[in-house]
């Protein structure tokens, strides 16, 4: 009789530990992804390219330039910052998530900053700079010593900064950035993973586009537009870390919860002998 009340024991305490396993897991998420484009196939079909002429006054519409022959979207062309080059992709998501990665090669006179309009519409591009939402990645400082990422609106001939991160160093390499947006007007961005910056604004409740506008040079890839948020926002401080210090939650479940299961089956055991 104590054996079986033993085994039975073992069996219970087993499942617990099993239990606590499975609920520290994180679940998997049921997105709905719209469209991506990650040009592996050394191509950029189903984007309208147009380039800006800045010299121009007012600036005109011409020919724009980009390529994906090394598997991501790179304008190119004429340097200088002269030639703004605007590559467009249908997207109708207004809320949801926007993630791409891009790429910023050594800075040459003219090429400064760079825009991504992740959520647009059809106005005012001939000047590469049409309504609606746009991450703008200052490469070096600006005139007024500003580097990092801006977060911006742009509505009618204005823009208007929403938030912004300012960087120590030049924003020169790859960055991979994630942006989210809730019904309430929320933004919400990581850059490399780490929570950055965060602002509301209601201008915009619809898009058309997602545009990448940019003197040659800059790249963009690994496009991919959810209509669901995919990051929750953080809620408490995101200041990083160093690497190494801290531990995921589900890894405390376990580490609590598996010896005190422990403690109780020796006791048990104890017991019924």
């Amino acid at each position: 009789m104590k054996m079986s009340r033993y085994w039975s024991t073992i069996l219970t305490l087993s499942c617990s530990i099993l239990l606590l396993s499975v609920v520290s897991m994180p679940l998997e998420s049921s997105a709905t992804m719209v469209w991506s484009d990650d040009f592996s196939d050394g191509n950029y079909v189903g984007w309208t390219i147009n380039g800006i002429n800045m010299t121009a006054v007012p600036a005109v519409l011409v020919d724009g330039n980009y390529s994906a022959d090394d598997g991501l979207l790179r304008a190119t062309g004429e340097g200088g910052g002269w030639i703004w080059n605007l590559a467009s992709h249908p997207s109708t998501v207004a809320t949801g998530t926007w993630s791409f990665d891009i790429n910023s090669p050594p800075t040459e006179p003219g090429l400064t900053h760079f825009y991504v309009f992740f959520i647009s519409d059809d106005s005012d591009i001939a000047t590469g700079i049409p309504d609606g939402y746009a991450l703008k990645t200052e490469m070096i400082p600006d005139d007024h010593g500003f580097r990092g990422f801006i977060l911006e609106k742009f509505a009618g001939n204005e823009d208007q900064q929403i938030a912004q991160y300012h960087t120590e160093q030049d924003v020169l390499g790859g960055y991979h950035v994630d942006i989210t947006r809730d019904s309430t007007g929320l933004f919400n961005v990581w850059i490399n993973g780490t929570h950055r910056m965060s602002g509301q604004d209601n201008t915009h409740s619809a898009s058309g586009y997602f545009r990448f506008s940019t003197p040659a040079g800059p790249a963009i890839d690994n496009v991919e537009v959810f209509d669901s948020i995919e990051f929750d926002p953080p809620t408490t401080d995101t200041t990083p870390t160093e690497p190494g210090v801290g531990f995921p939650t589900e890894w405390l479940i376990i580490g609590v919860g598996v010896p005190v299961v422990l403690i109780v089956l020796v006791i048990i055991i104890r017991k019924t002998r």
